[in-house]
Formats: C-alpha cells, structure tokens, sequence
C-alpha cells in the first residue's frame, strides 16, 4: 500500500507541476497581448472623442460596427 501512495503522490506531483506551468504560461501571454494591444486602445479611445474630451455619440461609434 505505502507504494502504492507514493506512486500515487509522485503522478500528482508531476501533473501540479504541469498545470502551474500551464497557467504561467497563460498568465505570460495575456501580459504580453495587454501590452502590445495598449497602444491600439489608446488609440480607440482618442478617436471616440471630441477635441475637447467629450465622448462620440452612439451615432459616431455605431459606424464602426456596419
């Protein structure tokens, strides 16, 4: 039985090591594309505004979406 356990707390080990990995990852991408996106947001935002700061109406945005 003792290894059995320890089979079995080796193969948990390994697939905890795995899914940290795994989500490292992600987390890894995620930070890159908010970074690299940034500069298209902000743009985005500066061309849904008026000179003087005001937002666009509904009717200015919606063109974007025909």
């Amino acid at each position: 039985m003792g290894s059995a356990l320890t089979v079995t707390v080796t193969t948990w080990g390994s697939q905890v090591k795995t899914l940290l990995q795994a989500c490292a990852d992600i987390s890894n991408h995620l930070d890159y594309s908010a970074a690299s996106h940034s500069s298209d947001d902000a743009w985005i935002g500066a061309s849904l505004q008026h000179r003087n700061g005001a937002p666009a109406p509904v009717s200015e945005i919606s063109k974007y979406f025909s």
